[in-house]
């Protein structure tokens, strides 16, 4: 008799700025059994930080290229169709720019050192085209949660982006919601409401009415 698979549901939260803060630490600081740093402790770190400050979905990191980087005015990750080098399309077709901080600008070039093409974040491999599976880079990401923010809760990918929604949404002055929807791929600004509050959908109708949501709008 097959065993019965038990899933288990993901805590619904997004992380205050000193748990930004220890998450990216513990990363940034991993160590081997041998008290060193770990290889790739730095490219994880950019990883986390690129993914709090963009709400990228898993497989849109998983296939995040260097010609996704955008300069100008304003630096942006623009999230697009690849054909190489594996073929990739966005969830629900939502290509989209996300604004990014000259900060973090700079790290991804630093980190690139004159890369022009393939995968910005890449698996420990001699091939220039080989990219992360997304079961691998929710297994890393989960663990690092567990040591840093909720022994015991279970929290998914999707933490990063409810984050960056919850992050946007409490800034001076406010994102507008529709704006924050763009950004995040979604398809409809209710499935963002109850992304930034975490709530069922028998109670989103209720928070689409509230004062403090249409300030936002």
């Amino acid at each position: 008799m097959p065993k019965k698979i038990i899933r288990v549901r993901k805590e619904k939260i997004a992380l205050i700025e000193k748990q930004i803060k220890d998450y990216l630490k513990t990363i940034k600081n991993a160590k081997t059994s041998k008290g060193k740093i770990k290889k790739h402790s730095y490219r994880n770190y950019l990883i986390a930080l690129t993914w709090f400050s963009t709400g990228l979905r898993v497989g849109e990191m998983c296939n995040f290229t260097v010609d996704w980087i955008e300069k100008g005015i304003e630096n942006y990750i623009s999230v697009k169709q690849n054909k190489i080098p594996c073929v990739f399309k966005p969830k629900y077709g939502s290509t989209r720019r996300i604004p990014i901080k000259k900060d973090l600008f700079d790290k991804l070039n630093k980190y690139l050192a004159g890369k022009t093409k393939g995968y910005v974040f890449k698996p420990q491999s001699t091939k220039q085209y080989t990219r992360f599976s997304t079961k691998s880079v929710i297994k890393v990401f989960n663990a690092y949660f567990v040591k840093t923010i909720s022994i015991g809760r279970n929290l998914g990918s999707h933490t990063f982006r409810r984050t960056f929604a919850s992050q946007l949404a409490a800034s001076k002055p406010p994102v507008p919601l529709a704006k924050i929807s763009y950004y995040l791929g979604h398809r409809d600004v209710a499935t963002t409401v109850r992304y930034l509050k975490q709530i069922t959908d028998d109670e989103h109708n209720e928070l689409l009415d509230a004062d403090y949501i249409k300030n936002i709008y």
